[in-house]
């Protein structure tokens, strides 16, 4: 069986990821305190993000184990250039939120380096998801001196 697509799917393909992908950072704001917001706010940094360590994580299965064997094994390139468009862009903004999260919080730059050394292995980020709850419940039980 062989799929093929034209260029012209391609282009609508990579318009709608475009347009989801300005949906999502339009709907995303980071300000110094939540009475600044024009619009949706997560209020802890630690819980935005676990969101987007697990969608990332999500995103590199899917384009291992999905989207490579479609481009190696059906001849598919476009699978890969897609599933890899989303997870670059989950990745940028990971690497974004973990910075948030160590410039917001009392976390040591050990736990970060350990939280985006998960980020790099399969699977590993929903084993360090649980710990980041905790290290999120801990930030939120201190009071600030």
């Amino acid at each position: 069986m062989e799929l093929r697509l034209h260029a012209a799917d391609s282009f609508r393909v990579e318009k709608h990821l475009h347009s989801l992908k300005m949906k999502l950072v339009s709907k995303i704001r980071f300000t110094a305190s939540p009475s600044d917001a024009k619009g949706p706010v997560m209020k802890h940094p630690v819980s935005f993000l676990r969101s987007v360590g697990l969608l990332e994580a999500i995103s590199y299965l899917i384009l291992l184990f999905v989207a490579m064997p479609l481009k190696y094994a059906l001849g598919m390139p476009l699978a890969v250039k897609i599933a890899g468009s989303v997870h670059g862009g989950l990745f940028v903004l990971f690497c974004i939120a973990l910075w948030r999260v160590l410039m917001h919080t009392g976390w040591p730059f050990s736990r970060a380096v350990l939280v985006f050394i998960a980020s790099l292995l399969p699977f590993v980020p929903f084993f360090i998801d649980r710990r980041m709850r905790a290290w999120a419940a801990e930030d939120s039980t201190q009071t600030p001196a």
